[in-house]
């Protein structure tokens, strides 16, 4: 039985006697108009009668009935409706069961739901006269052996002894993807609240800047490799060697140190890790040679396309963009979490949307806070999602003016800044609070590579050219080189690695 309130009807006052449980003909105007009158004999068939709605008959009953709930077949099939008046209880048995359920009750009588607005089989509730026979996938005791389902808010999992078993979904998830007669692959979905959550914040770096970085301009020493960036604090860079990624010093005094990282693909680099795209993202250390892939996100069942890649500048957190979907069903843009340190999954958010941002496609850049407490997507259109990583919700969404996103880098300083470039130019905006964008400056042709220094006090942008941009601003200060491939500050400031050149402030 399944509780439904009580019309104010069926809820006056009524005395009981050991009256005959014989059902009787339906209540009459007349008589549903007499229940607003004193009971003339207490639980009499004419009483009885009054307290049940028109096209029902009322009949007596011990026990097995809570006052105000529906009462079913196994079928599913509302046949009648419970009602008490102090220690009486009784039923009132409808004339038309409803197969699909009761829509309403009035001094009219029952309304039944109309069987082609009920809910349809595969929506994960047994309801509306399925049954297990007419819809196992709502209803079915019994199952195929590893079929999954969704079932409510709950996943759940066939076992060998044909039981549905609930698997773990945190309290804050629901499940997806597997609520259809024909699917057999679920996951636990986090939910989306419209309203977002609050933001984080991108933190702030533990290194101490030591010289401001507007300032340059000089070209300090060019080294034996193209290099992607600086690591341990800055006193070494990490490169692109002959097929694999080396660790230099740049003053020359020790030499080269190669790693077992064989170079391919789309990468990104934290201080000790570097991260590489693939359907699952694999995770590799500088300085001890171990690389592992991360642990599946869906069931190998689902198709899954990567997008963009991203890890936190403390090491401990990975996040990659993809679309993953089942065979024959659009596929929807997601974000995954991992830790980095041994790949296991953390949660999952999506935003789906389709009227404000496209939910199909997979960002196209990824960037996540120093700590990995926040995380910023960019879908096609220029479209920004800001997550709130810790409580799993969406923070802002931002509609850029630099077209497609092709780069995003997040502040160090504990400003909660974001530099965002993409095919019109490049543009920094303030989201610790509500989102503002402080400039946009245009670029002559693509953007090639970006980087924000640790005091957020200059930004490096490559395009045509190399530029070194006034953070306050947003204009040129000093044209620093061509083209490169890679841009990344000194995190004590005062040193820019512009590809296989290091400039400085001062020589």
């Amino acid at each position: 039985m399944s509780r439904r309130p009580l019309p104010l009807l069926m809820l006056l006052a009524l005395a009981c006697d050991d009256g005959a449980s014989t059902p009787v003909s339906p209540a009459t105007d007349a008589q549903v108009d007499r229940a607003v009158s004193p009971d003339p004999t207490p639980c009499d068939g004419l009483a009885l009668r009054a307290q049940c709605p028109p096209g029902s008959n009322p009949e007596i009953i011990v026990s097995g009935c809570i006052d105000g709930a529906e009462i079913t077949d196994d079928d599913g099939v509302v046949t009648g409706i419970c009602a008490r008046a102090g220690e009486c209880l009784f039923a009132c048995n409808f004339q038309d069961p409803c197969p699909c359920g009761v829509d309403r009750i009035t001094n009219e009588g029952v309304f039944c739901t109309d069987c082609r607005d009920a809910s349809a089989c595969g929506d994960a509730i047994c309801e509306g006269g399925e049954s297990p026979a007419t819809c196992a996938v709502d209803c079915g005791a019994t199952c195929a052996a590893d079929n999954e389902r969704c079932r409510g808010n709950a996943r759940q999992e066939c076992e060998e002894n044909g039981r549905w078993a609930d698997l773990d979904c945190r309290d804050d998830q629901i499940c997806q993807f597997g609520a259809d007669a024909n699917a057999v692959v679920t996951v636990c979905q986090t939910r989306i609240s419209m309203a977002g959550g609050t933001f984080p914040g991108f933190g702030a770096q533990q290194t101490v800047v030591q010289s401001p970085s507007t300032g340059i301009r000089f070209r300090e020493r060019a080294l034996a490799l193209p290099g992607i960036r600086f690591v341990d604090g800055g006193d070494r860079v990490l490169a692109r060697g002959d097929g694999r990624l080396v660790i230099l010093d740049p003053s020359g005094a020790t030499p080269v140190e190669p790693t077992n990282i064989v170079l391919g693909g789309n990468v990104v680099a934290s201080p000790n890790r570097i991260l590489r795209a693939g359907r699952w993202p694999q995770v590799s250390e500088f300085f001890d040679d171990t690389s592992r892939t991360v642990e599946p996100m869906v069931h190998d069942g689902a198709e899954a396309r990567p997008g963009a890649i991203a890890i936190s500048g403390d090491d401990r957190w990975i996040a990659a963009a993809f679309s993953v979907g089942l065979a024959g069903r659009v596929p929807e843009a997601v974000l995954g979490i991992w830790r980095a340190e041994d790949g296991r999954v953390n949660h999952l958010v999506r935003y789906v949307d389709q009227a404000v941002v496209s939910s199909t496609n997979p960002a196209t850049v990824v960037a996540l806070s120093i700590d990995g407490a926040a995380a910023v997507e960019a879908r096609p259109g220029g479209v920004l999602i800001v997550w709130n990583v810790q409580e799993r919700r969406f923070a802002h969404l931002i509609q850029t003016d630099v077209g497609p996103v092709t780069h995003m880098a997040t502040s160090v300083a504990g400003d909660d800044l974001l530099v965002v470039a993409g095919e019109r130019g490049v543009a920094l905006w303030s989201i610790g609070g509500e989102p503002a964008r402080r400039w946009f400056t245009p670029l002559p042709s693509r953007t090639t590579a970006l980087a924000i220094a640790p005091d957020s006090s200059a930004v490096a942008v490559g395009s045509n050219t190399v530029l070194l941009l006034d953070a306050a601003n947003g204009r040129a200060l000093y044209r620093i080189a061509s083209v490169a491939a890679d841009l990344d500050f000194d995190p004590r400031g005062g040193r820019l690695l512009v590809g296989d050149v290091i400039y400085a402030s001062d020589l």
